[in-house]
Order: C-alpha cells, then sequence, then structure tokens
C-alpha cells in the first residue's frame, strides 16, 4: 500500500507516514511533553492511593494535586504550581492509571460508624502504622 493510500485509509497525515518511512522520526516517538514522574514514581503514588483507600480514607482531587505536587518536590523535580499541580495534570495520570478512579470523599455515616468492624479498625491503624514507618525510613 502506498503512503498516500495509507494515509486517506487510516487518516493520518501523509507528512507523518513519510516522516516515520523514511525514518526521520523514531517510530517509538512519544507524542507530547515528557510526564512530570517516571513510571515507577507514578507507581508509588497509585500504591499509595489505593492503599489509603482500602483502609478507608479516600483522597479527593485536589487532595491527589497536592500530594503529587509535594511528592515531586521531595524528589527535587521542578514544581512551577506553589501549591498543587495542574487540573490537566491530574486527568493524564488518571489516564495512564485506569485502575484509580476519582470520587468525592464522602463523609463517614451513621450506619457505617456503627457497622465498622474491629478487623476493620485494625488494618487501618495497621496501615497507618506502616506508612509512618516508611515515612521516617524504618519499614
Amino acid at each position: 500500500m502506498s503512503v498516500y493510500r495509507a494515509s486517506r485509509v487510516y487518516n493520518v497525515p501523509e507528512s507523518t507516514l513519510r516522516d516515520r518511512t523514511r525514518q526521520n522520526v523514531d517510530i517509538n516517538c512519544k507524542h507530547g511533553a515528557e510526564t512530570l514522574f517516571t513510571c515507577e514514581e507514578e507507581r508509588k503514588l497509585a500504591d499509595h492511593i489505593v492503599f489509603m483507600a482500602n483502609i478507608g480514607y479516600g483522597y479527593s482531587v485536589t487532595d491527589v494535586r497536592c500530594m503529587a505536587a509535594d511528592y515531586a518536590r521531595s524528589l527535587g523535580k521542578n514544581v512551577r504550581a506553589k501549591g498543587e499541580l495542574s487540573s490537566d495534570w491530574f486527568y493524564g495520570y488518571m489516564q495512564r492509571w485506569a485502575q484509580l478512579k476519582a470520587v468525592k470523599p464522602q463523609k463517614l455515616g451513621l450506619q457505617r460508624a456503627k457497622t465498622a468492624s474491629k478487623a476493620t479498625i485494625d488494618r487501618y491503624f495497621e496501615g497507618g502504622g506502616k506508612l509512618q514507618r516508611a515515612r521516617h525510613g524504618q519499614g
């Protein structure tokens, strides 16, 4: 199939296909700007968000954006924002980590408070202890 025909069939600009076939552009190049975090750093952030949600502490969108900005600063990354990262960063992050879901945190209702089991409460405090030890380099 010719480059011209492929551009029409797959609705890709002909110049893009020509650049790729002539090897003017690397086949594995990525579109857009580089992400703030590496894949491993983003995975650690996602794991933390999931862990906290599992022990009953969900983060709001603003919480995640602020926490991510603090995390980036702690890693020595250049963050232009004073308080939190942009909503564009957040929604790009959510697209890359599909297992995360943005939900509005809710107050603990009376029925949920009454039905909280000892095991759930123990797991919450055990998880919090692990988090504190990790923050202080002990675990």
